[in-house]
């Protein structure tokens, strides 16, 4: 029974190791690929100009665009420059660039109320491989004097496959069961 208890924690936190490994070090890219999106906001024209956020939002790919580097985006949530996380309008060609892992394209949220109470809407341009002037429009609508305008930031993390959370929890609960054994 010991030597199979060990066989399986030694096999099981190999996988993990193993896996986890290859996470960390590139972004894994295939038809479903979840990601996290956290990043920060300046308003650099229009009311509150300076004023300062962060935002966090995820996605997700679609198939890959035959003959590039890029994966089609098929869906963006974000929030935080007003709003909560709501999903985004993507324009035509939204896509993520696997060769430098940024996005590319135009997303607009839907209307929402403001912190004053007019309805807003946020329009977000992410430009290829330049994650530091990315564009936001932060447009009231109902008094357009009150809009303002700025750049964003942002930074890309994976969220991890079901199958990597499986293998760390095999080992976790190897490592678990073999600490209740020796001290049983």
């Amino acid at each position: 029974m010991t030597r199979i208890a060990r066989f399986l924690l030694v096999v099981s936190l190999l996988l993990t190791t193993a896996v986890e490994s290859a996470h960390a070090n590139s972004l894994v890219l295939f038809d479903g690929a979840q990601f996290d999106l956290t990043g920060s906001w300046i308003v650099t024209a229009g009311t509150h100009l300076g004023e300062t956020g962060t935002f966090i939002g995820e996605f997700m790919l679609g198939s890959m665009v035959p003959g590039t580097t890029n994966w089609n985006v098929t869906a963006l949530a974000a929030g935080g420059i007003d709003a909560g996380i709501a999903p985004f309008t993507l324009a035509p060609g939204f896509v993520f660039n696997g060769s430098n892992d940024t996005l590319v394209g135009v997303g607009t949220s839907p209307t929402f109320l403001g912190g004053g109470g007019d309805t807003r809407q946020v329009t977000a341009t992410f430009i290829n491989g330049n994650t530091t002037t990315n564009t936001f429009v932060n447009a009231d609508l109902t008094d357009p004097s009150n809009g303002r305008s700025g750049t964003f930031s942002y930074a890309i993390t994976q969220v991890p496959e079901p199958d990597s959370l499986l293998l760390l929890g095999f080992g976790l609960a190897g490592l678990a069961a073999l600490r209740r054994w020796r001290n049983g």
